[in-house]
């Protein structure tokens, strides 16, 4: 059955006033709980901070066109027998779960002991988190689809995605260097603790930027990653196996970035590819914003890269990416600059604003600032130093002069003329003042 608002409220008012408190409403295919579909628990939990607790069975459900069960803010959904009987599809036609940004920028969700199968999307099948902090913990992500990264997850805009002894399986992905596993742009973090993957499909397990914490395989059947019908562990033994960048996958088995039928952690020991940070990743396929031929996370370790705002990423990458501005183009951010001033506060450097004709008088202050402190007259609120305009000018003749005051004379009274000199809007005796106070040549 489905509790309403308006009885979910009178329910927790009884509560309060015998001291009990619920904290818990259920879902059940069989009408045996609170609701029996669990978007209906979702959106209904987030005004009481309730979890949600599933019943098993399969539940495929529509929240919307690209997603199958959307997670509103400080979302906990939890199945009460585990991943073994409790599914959640997204029915080979959208991602499964979604946690998206029109949720507060605070918000974090969590999501426990579910099959979460049957995704599709064109980045993140099984699971897409954008903007926001997501905890996946103890799932199986099983046969999900992404036609561009992120078979079984993805995670952009800032978010936070992160799956903590989850298995994955059967994902799989349709462009090269898209990820079946789990990808994140740039901008995010995704990391996966004590997981597992077997017989997954696709070119590389993960992108590049996501962080692995004792994950187990990715090979095609868990146990014997070579498929020469030994245990990996015997294997491993006689030295047909090894894990030479300890990242708990077996380099033998690992991705091909570059598409050359050798695993690149092999590729490199070998001396075959370049690896000039011993990361076991060849340098052809590591980010290289500035495109000399160095990864650019090996430019920052050494130096040769800046780094100054801290977040990971080159400085020349944040220019080329417009995250950051560069006005005199010295490969600093602009809001790096040790001599970085905006006395405006308009988050423009005042160095910028001036070589960019906004210090029409050369004395290396902003028109604008100047402006502000009452140190140059902008009589018509344009930003630019009057003395610079000329305003009294009206026909550009470089003199203000007898033909000023016959055009002021012309078109006194009238609107929107060009002896509107002080750009009130109205040709009256104020503009005839300004003429004749600045008569004679105008200032170079």
């Amino acid at each position: 059955m489905r509790i309403s608002l308006g009885l979910a409220a009178l329910v927790v008012g009884v509560m309060v006033v015998s001291g009990a408190r619920a904290e818990v409403f259920t879902v059940a295919q069989d009408g045996s709980g609170d609701f029996t579909s669990i978007n209906d628990a979702l959106l209904e939990a987030s005004y009481f901070g309730y979890e949600v607790h599933v019943k098993p069975g399969v539940y495929e459900e529509h929240a919307g066109y690209q997603q199958a069960f959307a997670l509103p803010a400080g979302a906990r959904l939890i199945s009460t027998d585990g991943p073994e009987s409790t599914v959640l599809s997204g029915g080979g036609v959208r991602t499964v779960i979604s946690f998206k940004s029109n949720a507060q920028p605070e918000a974090e969700a969590l999501v426990r002991g579910f099959t979460i199968k049957e995704g599709w999307r064109g980045s993140g099948g099984g699971v897409r988190c954008q903007a926001r902090t997501l905890l996946v913990e103890n799932c199986t992500i099983e046969g999900n689809y992404a036609w561009s990264t992120g078979g079984a997850g993805h995670v952009a805009d800032g978010g936070d995605l992160t799956f903590l002894e989850c298995t994955f399986q059967d994902n799989s992905c349709q462009v090269g260097m898209g990820a079946w596993g789990v990808s994140s742009d740039a901008y995010s973090q995704a990391r996966l603790e004590s997981c597992t993957a077997c017989n997954n499909g696709g070119d590389q397990a993960f992108s590049s930027n996501v962080d692995l914490d004792g994950m187990t395989t990715v090979w095609e059947e868990c146990g014997d990653c070579n498929g020469n019908g030994e245990s990996d562990d015997d294997d491993y033994i006689n030295g047909l196996l090894t894990d030479l960048n300890e990242n708990g996958l077996w380099d033998q088995c690992e991705g091909d970035c570059n598409n050359n039928n050798v695993a690149d952690p092999m590729e490199c020991a070998v001396g075959y590819s370049p690896d000039i940070n011993g990361n076991y990743i060849p340098d052809s396929c590591e980010d290289d914003c500035d495109g000399d031929g160095l990864p650019d996370s090996y430019e920052l370790e050494i130096g040769t890269d800046q780094d100054c705002d801290g977040n990971g990423i080159a400085d020349a990458c944040d220019i080329l990416d417009g995250l950051h501005e560069d006005c005199d183009s010295n490969g600093v951010p602009d809001s790096c600059e040790s001599l970085w001033q905006d006395c405006n506060e308009n988050d423009l450097n005042d160095f910028c604003e001036m070589s960019d004709g906004g210090d029409c008088n050369e004395n290396d202050i902003p028109d604008v600032c100047e402006i502000a402190d009452g140190l140059i007259d902008d009589i018509n609120a344009n930003e630019i130093d009057d003395e610079c305009e000329c305003l009294a000018d009206i026909d550009e003749s470089g003199w203000v002069y007898y033909e000023e005051v016959l055009q002021w004379l012309q078109w006194h009274g009238q609107d929107g003329t060009p002896a509107d000199v002080d750009a009130s809007g109205h040709v009256d005796i104020l503009d005839l003042i300004y003429i004749l106070s600045h008569w004679g040549q105008c200032p170079n």
